[in-house]
């Protein structure tokens, strides 16, 4: 895993964010946008939360892996665990073990891991 320092403050966005787990219907309303170069669709998860997602989560109305896109509130300076990346953010963790997306572009890596890349 990576390490990476917060360049730019971040506030979540939403404060019940759509999630679902692998197998469950995720609808799609057809609406789409596109944030950083990468295009994301609007769905409905099983419980009828809506949101943002990257369109390869889903296919034909079948979530095909676990997914939330539940974001971090950080501060600029904040050290964060950087886990993965999707469509230009990166999923990360706290100094207090709370997890969430953080747009990658407010982030600068300190280290990564052995045999990758240390950019987004």
């Amino acid at each position: 895993m990576d390490q990476a320092i917060v360049t730019q403050a971040h506030t979540r966005g939403y404060d019940n964010p759509i999630g679902f787990s692998r197998g469950d219907p995720v609808t799609l309303t057809g609406r789409s946008d596109v944030w950083a170069g990468h295009v994301w669709v609007w769905a409905m998860g099983p419980d009828g939360r809506e949101g943002w997602i990257p369109p390869s989560c889903v296919v034909h109305g079948t979530a095909l892996r676990d997914y939330s896109a539940r974001e971090l509130t950080v501060s600029e300076e904040d050290v964060l665990r950087v886990v993965s990346s999707e469509s230009g953010w990166c999923w990360c963790v706290d100094k207090e073990g709370l997890s969430g997306w953080v747009p990658c572009d407010k982030l600068h890596v300190l280290s990564a891991s052995p045999g990758q890349d240390a950019s987004f």
